[in-house]
């Protein structure tokens, strides 16, 4: 048994859908805290998530509203019904991008704590990932963290 089976092994459902964008928010969000603290790395990796990519264009009106679904659900249902809410609205196409956002979020102080590379490996795992493939979106997120200039 492992420290988050309460999290990937469990069948814990909230009635809301939430959209991929959401679905991608809430991964983000819960790899951020699997440590049990937000890093100021983390929050600027956010902002900069937040100002492209699938992201952009959205106003701070818009991440508020989505913010507040997430949090309500994390609240009212807990970390596992946010989870499985969140791999149900991903699209198979975008497990593999989730996952490397997850990573990069963990890698944004420069450091993975064993808290959160067990989190990764059973992130990986309950969205069906190959060890292959999440070792190759690891290996490169952390080439990519060291040739940025985030990691300055």
């Amino acid at each position: 048994m492992s420290k988050f089976d309460h999290i990937f092994k469990t069948y814990a459902k909230y009635a809301e859908k939430l959209t991929p964008l959401e679905a991608l928010f809430a991964i983000t969000l819960i790899v951020v805290y699997a440590d049990g603290k937000r890093a100021a790395k983390e929050d600027e990796l956010l902002r900069r998530l937040i100002a492209s990519g699938a992201m952009k264009g959205f106003s701070e009106k818009d991440f508020q509203k989505i913010s507040e679904k997430i949090d309500k659900i994390w609240d009212e249902q807990g970390t596992a019904a946010l989870f499985n809410a969140a791999i149900s609205a991903l699209p198979k196409d975008m497990l593999e991008e989730a996952y490397g956002v997850a990573v990069a979020f963990a890698i944004a102080d420069g450091k993975v704590s064993k808290k959160e590379s067990n989190y990764l490996d059973e992130l990986a795992q309950a969205m069906g990932l190959s060890e292959e493939t999440a070792h190759k979106i690891v290996t490169e997120t952390w080439l990519n963290y060291r040739i940025s200039d985030f990691n300055n």
